[in-house]
């Protein structure tokens, strides 16, 4: 819509930028009991931590994307990590505490502003991001 996109320029002007974001995929999706960790599962024809992953990309004021899974997962993203050298590894922790701090040993001590985000959380949309962005820049 004309109004979602005009939200979408105000928010990519809010001068935010340097940000680090970590994308956390290691959980094991125990709970779940679907064969797979959660951020694996399909929505709409690809795993929803790639609905993530192309969100966090496609953001004004992301200079890094760091994505706490597992090695063996990691090879799924040869492609994108040719393409875009914001992205970056880190290994998953015992809890999630843990894998978050892992996460955070991975961004730049240029960043201005770490975003941690769960990758199994694929719905959340560019405005709402930029407006916690925004927040916690104030």
């Amino acid at each position: 819509s004309r109004s979602g996109i005009s939200a979408l320029r105000a928010a990519a002007s809010s001068g935010v930028d340097g940000v680090g974001v970590i994308l956390l995929a290691g959980g094991v999706g125990s709970r779940m009991k679907a064969g797979k960790p959660k951020q694996f599962l399909e929505l709409e024809g690809k795993p929803m931590l790639m609905h993530s992953l192309d969100l966090f990309r496609g953001l004004e004021g992301v200079d890094s994307i760091t994505i706490v899974i597992a090695e063996e997962y990691r090879d799924m993203f040869d492609d994108i990590v040719k393409k875009d050298d914001r992205i970056r590894f880190a290994g998953p922790g015992k809890e999630r505490q843990d894998s978050v701090f892992n996460g955070l040993q991975q961004v730049p001590d240029s960043a201005t502003l770490v975003a941690v985000h769960d990758a199994a959380r694929p719905l959340v949309t560019p405005e709402e991001v930029y407006n916690v962005f925004r927040d916690a820049k104030e």
